[in-house]
């Protein structure tokens, strides 16, 4: 249990990320056998392996073992790592 009254807690086995990706920065993510991912712009968009994503649309990724993050505008990004579903 945190003892920052600001985190909140997921209960599960999980990690999460950010990022501020500048207009046509990349950045890759791989992911272990069984994991799954959350992406969501929080601001700007993205395109992950082709696909594009506004903001506060998400993406699922299940079926990726390795993917590709494009901004196609200055974007702030979350990513939510799912361990072994």
């Amino acid at each position: 249990m945190s003892t920052n009254d600001e985190a909140f807690s997921i209960n599960a086995d999980a990690e999460v990320c950010g990022a501020l990706l500048e207009r046509g920065s990349i950045t890759e993510y791989s992911l272990s056998q069984g994991d799954a991912a959350y992406l969501v712009p929080a601001s700007g968009s993205v395109s992950v392996n082709g696909i594009s994503a506004k903001t506060r649309e998400g993406l699922v990724i299940c079926s990726e073992k390795n993917f590709r993050i494009e901004a196609l505008v200055n974007a702030e990004v979350v990513l939510i790592v799912t361990k072994d579903v």
